[in-house]
């Protein structure tokens, strides 16, 4: 027996879209890791961008622990191992065979994205708001999570995004002179959202060795600023993001075209 028409017509599926949106970008996210990185410091991007779509759920202790992948010397040759499978082979500075690339990929979907993706979940699902569209606005829904520009459909969580990704590419460029950093500094708190250490910029400044590392052209140093931005910067990142998704309200984009996707 067919059920009784609704008022308005049959409701479609992008009830709460923000949930779904999540569920893409970790999606995405995942694939990314799969296909593995061409770079190291595509691989800082990378999680970068995991924090912030994770809502800042990405356990910290991993965090930690991937930053001590960028060091010169390794001590647990596990650690060099992971950040050498999340590489592509020509990216890589050691030999590893492809299963185990494959493992430890797919052990790191298991053991950080999934269950990342899980307490993102919880915490968003509380707030997500519903947006029921007509079977006639099914094909020109505002709703639909494959059109949202906004991460987890929050306008201040995607401006924290472009924040921090802005920060992280221009330290791992590194400054043309010692003043640049002054002006990096007060970048880097607003896109760590004020959990940064309250001392790194002073220490950036002038500790000799500190300065010229981040305003030199040297391939060691090159490396040198992938460390301090896995060490310092992506820890403050997801602290960051975490702080701001308690407080960043739910805004649906609706301003596009939904035939073309292109903003109004």
């Amino acid at each position: 027996m067919s059920k009784p028409d609704r008022p308005g017509g049959d409701a479609t599926e992008f009830v709460r879209p923000s949930l779904v949106r999540l569920k893409l970008d970790l999606e995405q996210l995942e694939t990314e890791l799969y296909d593995g990185f061409r770079r190291r410091r595509d691989v800082l991007d990378w999680m970068q961008r995991l924090c912030v779509r994770t809502l800042g759920r990405t356990r910290q202790a991993f965090i930690e622990n991937l930053s001590r992948q960028f060091r010169g010397r390794f001590d647990d040759s596990r650690e060099r191992a992971l950040l050498s499978a999340m590489l592509v082979p020509a990216a890589r500075d050691r030999d590893i065979e492809a299963g185990t690339v494959d493992e430890l990929r797919e052990r790191l979907a298991a053991t950080v994205i999934a269950p990342a993706y899980h307490r993102a979940l919880r915490h968003l699902r509380k707030d997500a708001g519903e947006y029921i569209d007509s079977a006639q606005e099914s094909k020109t829904s505002g709703h639909d999570p494959q059109v949202q520009r906004f991460i987890a459909m929050r306008p201040a969580v995607d401006e924290l995004d472009e924040n921090q990704s802005t920060v992280l590419e221009d330290v791992l460029d590194g400054f043309d002179e010692p003043r640049d950093i002054l002006e990096w500094g007060r970048d880097m708190e607003l896109a760590t959202h004020g959990e940064v250490d309250g001392d790194l910029v002073r220490r950036c400044y002038v500790e000799p060795s500190t300065r010229r590392m981040l305003c030199s052209d040297a391939s060691a140093d090159e490396r040198a600023r992938e460390l301090f931005a896995a060490t310092y910067l992506l820890p403050a990142f997801n602290r960051g993001v975490r702080d701001l998704v308690g407080r960043a309200g739910e805004q649906p984009d609706e301003d596009k075209d939904p035939s073309t996707g292109a903003h109004l």
